[in-house]
């Protein structure tokens, strides 16, 4: 049987200790050469021949937190070294970071309240370290192998796995410190991209930045999406755009308070705003022009552009799932989609 990491071994490395709280218990994994090849099935004794590999899906015993960011260290040693990651991976774009976490299972039968918990923790983490919001930090569908050969790893603390309420309180703490008494956070800033062609490890979060402040306005941050991704190089996969469109989408139905949106003085004001105001102005507002009856002719084009993508990358996530093992209702749950969805793309 193996021994917990919350009981080390007087003997063992960190990363043996980290080892064996993230394997423990598990004989199997799904794990992959590369990010593109499909998971296959390896037994613990090989997992460090892989690069990649799939977390227990049934059962959390870390947080990931993926950071693509040239100054993505620099986002995990801000964080108070009481709640420093056990792991950090370095990356051609950032890093991935992992916290090991008291065990949480995941499968439906458990108690959704530890789940909810460790999804909120997670949240701060992402917010803490600005990482990616596309990328589930308590089951990843597939995320950096930290106990692989080859991989650039570092190990900044060597305490037990951490206690949720712990965790959280310290990084609910942490993010009241980084804001000054006017409410901006004083942390510095990451350098704003220039559009044009975005290259990989800025693609994620500007796209969510972006889209984001175009939700706010009411704009079409959904088309707007897959626009800013066809600009990258490469473009992100059209399921990741779909994640950062669901991030979205959920922060305005659940979160979203308009004094959030306020226009800051000063700033003049789009263009687009002013004329549709202006023309507002001229009609009194009582019936659209031939103007902007083409333009919301348009905009259902668009928008039915935009739904055909999502349902491709929908698709193609499912598919991915369903090669990786999955049932149809752990898809639904992963995705956050009804079952009868997984059920039209399962075949």
């Amino acid at each position: 049987m193996s021994t917990s990491l919350a009981v080390p071994s007087r003997t063992a490395t960190k990363e043996a200790r980290f080892a064996v709280h993230i394997t423990d218990t598990q004989r199997v994994f799904l794990c992959s050469e590369t990010k593109s090849a499909p998971l296959t099935k390896t037994l613990r004794a090989d997992l460090h021949k892989y690069e990649f590999y799939q977390p227990s899906p049934a059962f959390c015993r870390a947080l990931v937190i993926d950071i693509d960011h040239i100054f993505a260290p620099n986002y995990i040693f801000d964080l108070p070294r009481e709640i420093y990651p056990h792991a950090v991976i370095f990356t051609a774009q950032g890093v991935q970071a992992f916290w090991l976490i008291e065990g949480v299972p995941l499968t439906s039968k458990a108690h959704q309240a530890p789940i909810r918990f460790a999804r909120d923790t997670a949240e701060l983490l992402r917010r803490a370290c600005s990482g990616d919001p596309a990328v589930n930090a308590l089951s990843p569908s597939k995320c950096r192998n930290p106990l692989y050969k080859g991989a650039e790893v570092i190990y900044p603390t060597d305490c037990p796995p951490y206690a949720l309420k712990a965790l959280s309180g310290a990084l609910r703490a942490f993010l009241r410190a980084s804001k000054s008494p006017e409410g901006t956070e004083t942390r510095p800033c990451r350098p704003e991209p220039v559009w044009g062609e975005l290259e990989a490890g800025q693609r994620n979060e500007t796209i969510f930045q972006t889209i984001r402040r175009t939700a706010y306005r009411g704009g079409d941050f959904e088309a707007q999406a897959y626009e800013l991704s066809a600009q990258c190089n490469p473009p992100l996969p059209l399921s990741e755009v779909a994640g950062i469109v669901r991030s979205v989408q959920k922060f305005m139905e659940t979160r979203f308070s308009p004094a959030e949106a306020r226009h800051e003085p000063g700033a003049p004001v789009p263009d687009a705003v002013r004329e549709f105001m202006a023309e507002i102005g001229r009609k009194g507002g009582s019936r659209k022009t031939e103007a902007q009856t083409q333009a919301l002719a348009r905009g259902r084009v668009a928008g039915n552009a935009v739904k055909s993508a999502q349902a491709i990358g929908r698709r193609a996530q499912i598919q991915a799932l369903k090669e990786a093992g999955y049932k149809q209702r752990e898809v639904a749950e992963k995705m956050g989609v009804t079952v009868r969805t997984v059920q039209r793309s399962w075949n």
